[in-house]
């Protein structure tokens, strides 16, 4: 081979080797160029989020609660003059987060809604962090949309807010709106959050109950294969007044006007047909045919409130007519049932240990019930006595919600209080 030939022959190699090389970085020039020009992803509702974007995680409340409780009581602010609409414990569900162990301090905190004092816009509303203790607060910031049945997320990142037909997911701490549903067809009753995934239940004046999978987004042509981010349940004939999930995040129970209590297993649960499942009802619930149970009869009333225990034993149920019923879920047993009410009970609450129950009525009074609870050898079951043991007249009560077992903070228009239980 001549000098010459063997250059040219040097010069094809290196012509093919750098076109190789060229052909190699093209994928790797795409990749870097979609990502530098990636746009926003539109989430519904005309709401944006940047790709990559994600809240604060899930130990960020409780650092501000913590911070809140060290700082110097001449810095804080109080609220206990604020007119809240809702209050939300912040520890709920961190025992089941591996290495959160928040202090009681932090626990007795809580998250809330206020009417706002000086905006000038009527609805505005505020969020505060409150220490149930002394009354001082943090305030985060002003929502960005109007609530009348407000949740906070599992992962306490964000806060459910429901107005008429529509449910807002707001981010914690930017308070910015990520997500809107205005999909519903009627005003919405009530509303609740799993404690196990990312899923509202809602309650609507329609008669019937929605799931709502905020995380999930589906192509329009896949509800045709069986996915939906909101399902739909027909399981009641009048206005859907109190839904609530049991503690599983598995079952959740509705209630309607018409008095009527169901069990209702989601259509996605349960794939087998119960039979590699404990049977929590003891009724041959969990099975192929079987998605709904109902626990109690129209009677009495409407349903006002629904409230499962933290261990997903009991179920208390409020009625129209004054009445707490409570419900063992094991067997479907009706256990107590209480009248501490002359008329309709607006709210219901149940403390940590599940020994008491406060209860506010149209009647304007706070009532706490103990249920005491025995078991019976000779019938072989838990037996229940349920005796008031304190009362109280406070108009216009908002908000109730126990601290611990001897103290219960009410709202009202007029601001904050604790009563104690003796």
């Amino acid at each position: 081979m001549t000098h010459a030939n063997a250059r040219i022959l040097q010069l094809m190699v290196c012509f093919g080797a750098l076109l190789g090389c060229a052909q190699l970085q093209i994928p790797l020039h795409n990749t870097e160029v979609s990502t530098k020009t990636a746009q926003p992803q539109e989430l519904g509702s005309g709401v944006i989020r940047e790709d990559g974007e994600e809240g604060e995680n899930s130990q960020w409340l409780l650092k501000r609660a913590s911070a809140l409780l060290r700082s110097e009581k001449s810095s804080r602010e109080t609220c206990t003059q604020r007119s809240f609409i809702w209050l939300g414990a912040v520890c709920d569900g961190m025992s089941r987060e591996e290495g959160v162990q928040p202090s009681q301090d932090v626990c007795e905190t809580r998250i809330g809604i206020a009417e706002s004092f000086d905006s000038g816009q009527p609805g505005d509303q505020e969020v505060f962090l409150l220490s149930t203790r002394d009354g001082a607060c943090l305030e985060l910031g002003r929502l960005p949309s109007r609530g009348d049945h407000f949740r906070l997320s599992r992962d306490k990142t964000r806060i459910v807010a429901a107005y008429r037909n529509a449910v807002s997911l707001i981010d914690l701490p930017s308070l910015q709106l990520r997500k809107k549903l205005e999909r519903l067809s009627s005003d919405i009753q009530s509303l609740d959050l799993s404690p196990v995934d990312d899923i509202a239940l809602i309650g609507g004046g329609d008669g019937r109950i929605y799931r709502w999978r905020w995380k999930e987004e589906y192509h329009p042509s896949e509800p045709a294969t069986g996915r939906f981010n909101l399902e739909r349940y027909f399981s009641h004939s009048s206005v859907v007044s109190a839904v609530r999930f049991h503690p599983s995040g598995r079952i959740f129970f509705s209630g309607d006007w018409s008095g009527n209590v169901v069990a209702v297993l989601g259509y996605e649960q349960d794939a087998h047909g119960g039979r590699y499942d404990k049977n929590i009802f003891g009724t041959g619930f969990f099975t192929d045919a079987t998605r709904t149970q109902k626990i109690q009869q129209g009677r009495n009333g409407r349903i006002e409130d629904l409230v499962a225990s933290h261990d997903g034993k009991l179920l208390f149920v409020s009625e129209g007519s004054g009445a707490v019923t409570v419900w063992q879920l094991r067997g479907l047993s009706q256990v107590a049932r209480f009248a501490p009410h002359r008329g309709m009970i607006k709210s219901l609450a149940i403390s940590p240990q599940v020994r008491r129950i406060a209860t506010y009525g149209r009647d304007q009074r706070v009532v706490i019930t103990e249920l005491q609870s025995r078991f019976d050898s000779a019938l072989g079951k838990t037996m229940y006595r349920s005796n008031t043991v304190q009362e109280w007249a406070v108009p216009g009560v908002q908000v109730l919600t126990f601290i611990d077992e001897s103290t219960l903070l009410v709202g009202t228009a007029k601001g904050l209080q604790a009563l104690t239980v003796d």
